[in-house]
């Protein structure tokens, strides 16, 4: 009688890894980006202790950010897809190339659009003077310090929140979407043929990790702009099966608006014709996204994750 060998872990396909993801439900979603905020408050409050010039430094907010968020990445991966590589549950995979360029110029486009929004709300709800604003925290005379902060908001902060939002908050919960109800629903699911474009219900994961989004940035009055931004960010992640476009877009939203800061800081009021232009701009980047998103190459970047 022969022994069979145990199969090679290495030999095991990566489909099969991320059908090891385990459904997160919205209750998960909240409790993990609860921590995450507790965490870089703690983390913040713990630098500005040993050092009080901690809280106007944005490099050791980031750094926190890191920290904060990188710990629950890690604790999520461990108990929700413990066989799965990082790279598929975060979502880091190629899709249609021409999304890229699209999402850097919806991203500029939107951020003009966010910040008419704020400046609106600015003028019905006035905020007092805050010494940690984001206009604040940017103020240096240092050239080689304005690179790096550049650097940190633009490249490295979106990089971190794609990956907890739109990545490791974002593969669970549309597991959830997928989950069937009863044994009958998982016959039905089972015995329907497979194709390489399966989707799920878009709501679950893009509704709740819009939510967490902005609450987890925790200004009430940036609220709307926030939650339409997020909403095209989880939609172009669902659609095209990748993190590079929303992430791309998040790029750009950040590394414009620190360009704006050093460069149009007299500016007191956006010109209503850079809305106009912005408006089409954006409106005609996004439907070219969701168009490729209808393409093969993001097709199977959708059918690798699921």
């Amino acid at each position: 009688m022969t022994e069979s060998n145990p199969p090679d872990p290495s030999s095991r396909s990566e489909s099969s890894d991320a059908d090891s993801v385990r459904p997160m439900g919205v209750f998960g979603a909240l409790s993990w980006t609860f921590a995450t905020v507790f965490g870089f408050a703690f983390l913040r409050s713990a630098a500005t202790s040993l050092r009080p010039t901690a809280d106007f430094d944005i490099i050791t907010l980031v750094f926190a950010q890191i920290i904060a968020t990188g710990f629950a990445v890690f604790a999520i991966l461990r108990v929700y897809a413990p066989n799965a590589s990082a790279r598929r549950l975060f979502g880091l995979r190629g899709t249609s190339v021409a999304l890229y360029p699209l999402a850097l110029v919806f991203g500029v486009a939107a951020t003009i659009l966010m910040s008419k929004m704020n400046e609106l709300v600015e003028l019905r709800w006035p905020r007092s003077p805050d010494p940690h604003g984001f206009d604040q925290l940017l103020v240096t005379n240092d050239r080689l310090r304005r690179i790096v902060m550049g650097i940190f908001i633009g490249l490295v902060s979106p990089f971190v929140e794609e990956v907890f939002f739109r990545g490791a908050l974002f593969t669970p919960l549309r597991k959830l979407a997928q989950a069937p109800a009863s044994s009958h629903d998982e016959e039905q699911r089972a015995s329907r043929p497979t194709t390489p474009d399966r989707t799920s219900p878009l709501f679950v994961p893009v509704g709740v990790t819009t939510a967490v989004f902005v609450f987890a940035h925790g200004d009430w009055r940036q609220a709307v702009p926030l939650a339409l931004v997020a909403l095209v960010m989880g939609v172009l992640r669902y659609r095209s099966g990748s993190l590079i476009p929303s992430f791309l877009v998040h790029v750009a939203l950040n590394s414009l608006s620190v360009v704006a800061v050093y460069t149009l800081r007299d500016m007191t009021t956006i010109p209503w014709s850079w809305v106009a232009i912005a408006s089409i701009v954006s409106a005609a980047s996004l439907a070219g996204m969701l168009l490729l998103c209808r393409g093969e190459r993001a097709a199977l970047a959708r059918a690798d994750e699921l």
